[in-house]
């Protein structure tokens, strides 16, 4: 349950698709005792057709951010547009921290530095944001981390919703090929 997060502990919040299945199988990202996955993506029905999908814009929708987190740090993207949609959403300061295109390591070296009273969105790919939140994880003593990728945009308005029927069907890869292909 979104709402429910506990801020008061250090957590990652990530969907569980194939994305970050085939990563994990790759060992390109681990599980903690820290991670916290929400059910996202088509393989969710292969493991019980009870349970729901929850896509990354619920997420932003349905976010209560308690007193005690004074401002939000997006590192990776974020257009005007999606920066006063997140001012106007949840009422705080916002940082950006963008980064340059390429590896691992080289997006490891341009991380900013954190403050205990920040949530952090990551609006990377899958596995990059995992990995960065993994990196930030191991060398800070506190973090609240959402993986969020696209669904900040998608959220805003800024980019097209994933039609129902192919969410329904897992083929949001599918519509994101059209307009992203590069990423």
């Amino acid at each position: 349950n979104i709402t429910k997060l506990n801020f008061n502990n250090n957590f990652i919040l990530s969907g569980m698709n194939l994305a970050f299945l085939g990563s994990l199988s790759q060992k390109l990202v681990n599980l903690s005792k820290n991670y916290l996955h929400w059910p996202d993506g088509l393989f969710v029905k292969n493991f019980d057709m009870m349970i729901k999908k929850i896509p990354g814009r619920t997420i932003i929708r349905d976010l209560k951010i308690p007193n005690g987190i004074k401002s939000i740090l997006v590192i990776g993207n974020l257009s005007k547009h999606n920066n006063e949609f997140l001012i106007q959403k949840y009422k705080l300061p916002l940082y950006n921290h963008e980064l340059p295109y390429g590896n691992i390591e080289k997006l490891k070296k341009g991380l900013p530095k954190t403050r205990e009273d920040q949530l952090i969105f990551i609006t990377l790919p899958t596995p990059k944001q995992e990995q960065l939140a993994e990196y930030m994880a191991s060398t800070n003593d506190y973090f609240r981390i959402i993986c969020i990728g696209a669904s900040i945009s998608i959220s805003s308005g800024e980019e097209k919703q994933v039609p129902e029927f192919l969410e329904s069907i897992g083929g949001e890869f599918v519509w994101r090929l059209r307009t992203d292909t590069f990423r």
